[in-house]
């Protein structure tokens, strides 16, 4: 094929979301892949003109081709965050041993060069595996103990489990054994099935040490290696354990588990569970097997006379406290009034409720019918409040020197727009925060067509293409809604980081907070949907109010600068909507406005389509997160319901 013939179809090559990343350009069309494109292919991967997504897939076209002597260029690529994947993924592919090097250094904050790093060293992995473990770079081990056949792998899973014991024997496992855990699922399963089953048991002694992330990783892990040898642990979590939630996540691993295994091996389990406990364990599989009967049996009408008090909410080690309704100053009948409501359908398209009050978790109720405490919604526009709390964190790290930094400092891959378009050089981050960039934008609702929300969504580039659009106003001087900033913060963090975004606020947000429920929905260019992709449970969205409420402190570790929420909510732009927009949040209206029918100084939220709200109003102490369906109402009374459900929340409040 011919040089432009290749960029158009690099430039709509969708690479999977599949974390195999050998399989990533394989996809690529036939054509492409042929040998004989070999020079045309390198001559794209070199030019600095073409845009970074062309030549970052142009790099993964150069493994599929099998041509080493690309290997030099690919290493140049991996210097540079926009091609690093795609290169790592074609020297992987290439198996270039000269390699190991550069991608051990990657390996660390870029899952693509783990994998080819695995590929490039088989040879040595049993001695760098081994050698990873006594340094603790335990991040590599799972996959190197991919690369290993079953003879080899003996003396690496020895090192591993002993590892483990370690930890457990210091107190843990804790957050920097994380990788350690992920390493037991590559085990061979009667080798250690015994081992960890023993591990955990020994972990239930001392519940409240364990971080929550790694516990949920340790129990997924034994369920998946050693089912059946992992059950009786799981009851002794289940029924002796002192947390609610870890009660219930050990419950639901015993049923899968009871409905995986063969009937032999599941009473062969059973017979093995502690005596005390043995027939609460069968009950529940017995109930498990009859639930669905049994739901369709109870009547659930209360008259409007007979509101039932909410029950406290559920306690877990997630950093979450939790407290009644009235001791928190909260009138548990006005409170109990408003869920009979929403359940009844008089605000039908509320899904759930959460509210906080002076730190606690006071209230959480699911009222669709497939949503529960672990449902991951989606977030529509709320993400866009969720990632300038990421940028935050970036900033408290030092990654971003603070929001009246250059955008095209934070830029450099798209050095020529700035150098094109002097004027965009006024462009700041904060421009960026507060949608007045003054770029011109058709945004769009739900991927609207032919808006430039849909064309973001579906370019091979979409961080240069966000920066592309024409200047239509001064920066600064007014609020145009558009998710290509939100694009563009991620960008951001993204280069100032040399972190894959995900990775980025795995480390820095969700990992701190306990948070490890979500997902995230992809373009096509491979990065998230930054305006609006973001799928969290009810209570977790609730945490990041709490964080935000709490000035960028959580469990007294500050995650964010100690002016970011002063600065994320000033009034730094009239949307001429009748309120003020900050960095990503709505800041709260004055009553009267249409949807809006309260008044509360510094109170600000994140909106999303379809009813999604995060209120958070320091006046009152107060964080609510709700999430809804409501996909047929206009723009006020996408507001109203949820407004409304708040209105009845501050008339509950005692104190």
């Amino acid at each position: 094929m011919k040089k432009p013939d290749l960029i158009q179809a690099l430039a709509h090559f969708r690479r999977p979301g599949s974390p195999v990343y050998a399989g990533h350009f394989t996809h690529l069309p036939v054509s492409v892949r042929q040998p004989g494109n070999y020079a045309a292919l390198l001559a794209i991967l070199n030019d600095p003109s073409l845009p970074p997504g062309v030549r970052e897939h142009a790099a993964g076209a150069l493994g599929e081709v099998g041509d080493r002597r690309a290997v030099p260029s690919l290493l140049t690529a991996l210097d540079s965050a926009r091609l690093r994947r795609g290169a790592a993924v074609a020297l992987g592919r290439l198996q270039a041993s000269r390699a190991a090097p550069a991608l051990k250094r990657l390996a660390p904050k870029c899952p693509a060069a783990r994998w080819a790093l695995g590929e490039v060293t088989v040879p040595h992995t049993v001695a760098d595996a081994l050698e990873d473990l006594r340094e603790g770079q335990l991040r590599l081990i799972p996959d190197r103990l991919r690369r290993l056949s079953p003879s080899l792998r003996k003396s690496v899973e020895k090192a591993v489990v002993r590892r483990f014991h370690q930890a457990v024997a210091a107190g843990g496992p804790g957050e920097q054994d994380r990788w350690l855990i992920t390493s037991l699922q590559e085990l061979t399963p009667s080798r250690v099935g015994a081992d960890l089953a023993a591990a955990l048991d020994h972990t239930n002694r001392r519940q409240a040490t364990l971080c929550p992330s790694i516990r949920n990783r340790l129990l997924r892990t034994i369920s998946a290696v050693c089912p059946a040898a992992a059950l009786p642990a799981l009851a002794v979590t289940a029924f002796r354990g002192n947390s609610p939630v870890h009660a219930r996540k050990a419950l639901l691993s015993a049923s899968r588990i009871a409905e995986t295994v063969s009937p032999a091996s599941l009473q062969r389990a059973i017979d093995s569970v502690p005596r005390g406990i043995r027939g609460r364990l069968r009950r529940h599989l017995q109930i498990l097997l009859l639930g669905v009967v049994l739901s369709g049996c109870q009547d659930l009408t209360t008259s409007p006379r007979e509101f039932e008090i909410p029950p406290t909410p559920m306690l877990a080690d997630d950093g979450l406290q939790v407290s009644s309704l009235a001791a928190q100053g909260i009138d548990p009948q006005s409170i109990a009034r408003l869920a009979w409501e929403i359940r009844h359908g008089h605000f039908e398209e509320i899904h759930s409720l959460v509210i906080v009050r002076h730190g606690h978790l006071v209230f959480e109720e699911y009222f669709a019918d497939d949503h529960h405490i672990d449902y991951q919604h989606r977030l529509a526009s709320v993400t866009k409040s969720v990632i300038s709390v990421v940028v935050g964190t970036a900033v408290q790290q030092g990654f971003i020197a603070g929001h009246e930094q250059p955008l095209h400092e934070l830029f450099p891959d798209e050095i020529d727009i700035f150098a094109d378009h002097p004027e965009k050089r006024r462009l700041l981050l904060r421009h960026a925060l507060t949608m007045s960039a003054g770029l011109r934008w058709k945004e769009g609702i739900g991927g609207q067509q032919g808006s430039d929300s849909y064309a973001l969504d579906n370019s091979f580039d979409s961080m240069r293409f966000a920066l592309e659009r024409p200047i239509d106003e001064a920066p600064g001087e007014a609020f145009a809604y558009n998710d290509g900033l939100t694009n563009l913060l991620v960008g951001a963090v993204i280069n100032s980081s040399g972190l894959d975004f995900e990775e980025y606020a795995e480390e820095h947000l969700f990992g701190r907070l306990g948070i490890g429920n979500y997902s995230w929905e992809h373009q096509r260019d491979g990065g998230i949907r930054a305006g609006g992709g973001l799928h969290l449970t009810n209570r977790d969205l609730a945490k990041i109010g709490l964080l935000c409420l709490q000035n960028g402190v959580w469990s007294g570790e500050r995650l964010l600068p100690d002016d970011w929420m002063e600065l994320s909510t000033r009034k730094w732009i009239d949307t001429h909507q009748g309120h003020h927009y900050g960095f990503q949040w709505w800041l709260q209206p004055h009553a009267g406005m249409p949807g809006f029918l309260i008044d509360s100084e510094g109170g600000y939220f994140g909106s999303g389509y379809a009813g999604q709200k995060l209120f958070i109003l320091p006046e009152h102490d107060l964080v609510v997160a709700s999430f809804g369906s409501d996909y047929e109402l206009d723009t006020d009374a996408d507001h109203a319901v949820p407004h409304f459900v708040l209105y009845n929340i501050l008339s509950s409040l005692t104190d």
